[in-house]
């Protein structure tokens, strides 16, 4: 059986496109920030987690990368919701 092979920007298109069909709307994610790393380029590098009810355990875990053109504003979004100073170490 041959394999279909596909470039990761192929296999990125697929996995949005079938999020966008199969959950159409748009959605937020919750998830605690346990780790927001800036660099010198202005991008923001974070790990998401989300810990069980009962435990201090991570249940799912996830990597997101927030470009210089719109970390600024998710920045702002999330200290105008939380009232708390979100500070990426370097």
């Amino acid at each position: 059986m041959e394999k279909t092979r596909l470039t990761l920007y192929e296999l990125n298109l697929c996995v949005g496109e079938t999020i966008e069909h199969g959950m159409p709307g748009p959605y937020w994610v919750e998830a605690e920030l346990s780790e927001c790393r800036e660099n010198t380029n202005g991008h923001c590098y974070m790990n998401l987690i989300e810990k069980s009810d009962n435990s201090t355990t991570p249940i799912a875990s996830a990597r997101a990368i927030c470009w210089k053109s719109n970390w600024p504003t998710i920045r702002n979004c999330f200290e105008n919701a939380t009232g708390q100073r979100l500070q990426a170490g370097m």
